[in-house]
């Protein structure tokens, strides 16, 4: 009887050291969460109890646990590597049989399905042809043929310039004439005539002559006059000052 308590607690060792062996084994295993043996004492009962002499027949492996503890994250070269962060596990169908795991390396099949290592498909909330998400799940596809091209809608850019040259001017005015944001266009009383000089960047310049008047032109036709010069952009705003 103490030959078999003590082979009982070699058999429990041994089964601490198997289990061991496959958390070492799995070292590099994506997704794997380590177990844990745990024991528990044995002892011999019979109708009417147990005596308070009784000895214990030894130790045996009770269960065999795993441990869900967050893991370390990192970071892969394959866009289709997931992670969890937390709890949770990874949803996948094999032809209609569903599988849990926490190992996220996926990749694409032929059909543009995504798949783990084993072939199992990844599952997720479809979506339609507008990127609206359904509560549906099912097989998350990829399509992989070519796209219609779509046109760029807008643009952003930053630029760092020279703060030691001198920039040159836009809108230069060369007349001794009436402003044109204050010119009294259209009324009785009449506005000089005026010559507006535009630099563009190269250097070169562009001449706008506006009339005199009465009968002088409105914002939006002088505005309109400029706006036919090329690289040219103006815009009208009609105000009036009351006394």
């Amino acid at each position: 009887m103490a030959f078999n308590t003590a082979l009982s607690g070699l058999r429990a060792a041994n089964s601490d050291l198997s289990v061991i062996g496959h958390n070492i084994a799995n070292a590099s295993t994506v997704g794997f969460k380590a177990s844990r043996a745990e024991f528990a004492d044995v002892y011999a009962t019979s109708i009417l109890g147990t005596g308070r002499l009784a000895i214990g027949s030894g130790t045996l492996l009770a269960d065999v646990t795993q441990q869900f503890g967050q893991g370390n994250i990192t970071f892969t070269n394959n866009v289709l590597d997931l992670s969890i962060n937390g709890n949770g596990f990874f949803i996948l169908n094999e032809a209609g049989a569903t599988s849990y795991g926490r190992a996220g390396q996926f990749q694409l099949d032929n059909q543009g399905f995504v798949v783990s290592n084993q072939g199992k498909r990844l599952q997720g909330f479809s979506a339609d042809a507008s990127g609206n998400i359904s509560g549906v799940s099912g097989d998350l596809q990829i399509n992989v043929q070519t796209q219609p091209p779509q046109q760029t809608t807008e643009v952003s850019g930053a630029f760092n310039l020279n703060a030691q040259q001198t920039p040159k001017a836009f809108g230069n005015r060369s007349s001794a004439g009436n402003s044109i944001g204050v010119a009294q266009a259209g009324l009785s009383n009449g506005y000089p005539a005026e010559t507006i000089e535009f630099t563009d960047i190269d250097g070169t310049t562009q001449s706008l002559t506006i009339p005199a008047g009465p009968p002088g032109q409105s914002a939006a036709q002088i505005a309109t006059l400029a706006n036919a010069l090329p690289g040219v952009a103006a815009g009208a705003t009609n105000s009036a000052t009351l006394s």
